[in-house]
């Protein structure tokens, strides 16, 4: 993988990659003697003086038979908080498509402490001759961003995922360490 990040308002990455591991959970669009091809453009316009951030971009993956192709955006302030959206369009050989995406917002109440929720839908399609399956699934999910250490971060959050046949909520903590 390459990365060209010498301009602050441009970032540029481009990779290939064995298909090894994707292929054992994309069996059948995948093989693992496919290459991953990956690449991603992000354009980060900022405003100093009002203390603004924004980001806008998109990427692709093609692997074997299967596609993707994204797009994100964002804008966020210091110390007031950030929204940010993003896209994703998926194809594989099974004729599946999968559309998902999402919304999320943050608010750090301290340095140490950001509140955050996300609101994520996805919509896939199957075609199997003559009939297309269609499932829909929506995702809410509440959290925040605990720093208790230096290098530590805490990540609690509850997920509430839903679709035609059933809803079903979870809690769930993840452990971030840098070293």
């Amino acid at each position: 993988e390459l990365s060209y990040e010498s301009m602050h308002w441009l970032s540029v990455e481009a990779g290939v990659f064995k298909a090894d591991n994707l292929s054992k959970s994309c069996a059948g669009s995948v093989k693992d003697s496919d290459l991953i091809f990956s690449g991603r453009l992000t354009l980060w316009p900022q405003s100093l003086d009002l203390g603004i951030n924004t980001w806008l971009g998109g990427s692709f993956l093609k692997a074997g038979d299967m596609q993707a192709m994204g797009g994100h955006f964002g804008v966020g302030k210091t110390y007031w908080g950030s929204l940010i959206g993003e896209v994703l369009l998926t194809k594989t050989a099974k004729n599946q498509e999968v559309a998902t995406a999402l919304v999320h917002v943050a608010y750090p109440l301290y340095d140490w402490l950001v509140f955050e929720a996300r609101y994520e839908r996805s919509m896939a399609s199957k075609s199997t001759g003559a009939t297309t399956d269609e499932t829909d699934m929506t995702a809410v999910v509440a959290g925040a961003q605990f720093v208790p250490l230096p290098n530590v971060e805490l990540r609690p959050e509850y997920r509430l995922i839903k679709n035609k046949d059933w809803t079903v909520g979870q809690w769930a903590l993840q452990l971030h360490m840098w070293f």
